[in-house]
């Protein structure tokens, strides 16, 4: 016996609820199989809106964009010595909020008794994410892409400097990016057996990330990076 129902999906219901309608749903003596859309939109959280600023010297080991980029000709400006230069890092108040796309595919079986699998497939797109440019690849893609959207945020300050006083920095503050895109396979696995006076139920649950990508800037194909598997990159970590 096999059962099919379906559900209309209302946008302007989503918007203002945040439904989990399942569009299709399947149904016989041993599988389950379940296809969901969803749209969300997320509030700004109060920190990435109102967190204290600050300006911050970091390390950096690459002093080449640092001294030759911004707005203003560099001319002879001077490497600092202790080779660390200012970021401002903090809230931002003009923040839209984010939204995402989900789409999964389901499916849930039980071949045998006391034994249940599950397959699901998913993917999230989720545009003006909340997230900071790390200041290197602000200032790497100014010079390499002469990306005007990411020059302005180079202040030069004292004699064109970014590490004399405070007044010269990158703004990392929190900002919204283009897209981040994500999509990956879960699978689970459960089965119970009778132990002595007991019952044992032995578990199984794996993920595998197929896709994660980030566009820092709308329309601006080379601010795109693949980020799936890396966990430590500043064009994909802020």
């Amino acid at each position: 016996c096999v059962t099919v129902s379906s559900a209309r999906f209302c946008s302007r219901c989503a918007l203002d609820r945040n439904p989990k309608i399942p569009i299709l749903v399947i149904k016989d003596n041993t599988m389950t199989a379940i296809v969901r859309y969803v749209f969300k939109r997320k509030r700004v959280c109060f920190q990435c809106l109102y967190n204290q600023e600050a300006v911050i010297s970091l390390p950096t080991s690459n002093t080449e964009p640092i001294i030759t980029t911004g707005q203003k000709a560099p001319g002879n400006i001077v490497a600092s010595p202790a080779s660390q230069y200012n970021a401002l890092y903090g809230g931002n108040q003009n923040l839209d909020p984010e939204s995402a796309d989900t789409f999964s595919f389901g499916v849930v079986a039980s071949p045998m008794d006391d034994l249940t699998v599950s397959l699901d497939y998913w993917t999230i797109d989720l545009e003006d994410a909340i997230s900071t440019i790390s200041p290197l690849t602000i200032m790497t893609q100014c010079m390499e892409n002469n990306n005007t959207a990411l020059c302005s945020l180079i202040n030069r300050g004292n004699a064109g400097t970014l590490w004399l006083g405070t007044s010269g920095y990158v703004s990392s503050t929190a900002t919204n990016l283009g897209e981040v895109s994500f999509s990956g396979v879960d699978v689970s696995a459960s089965y119970a057996m009778d132990v002595m006076d007991g019952t044992l139920n032995l578990k199984m649950i794996a993920s595998k990330s197929l896709e994660t990508e980030v566009l820092t800037l709308p329309g601006d194909e080379s601010t795109r990076f693949d980020c799936n598997g890396i966990a430590n990159d500043t064009n994909c970590t802020g």
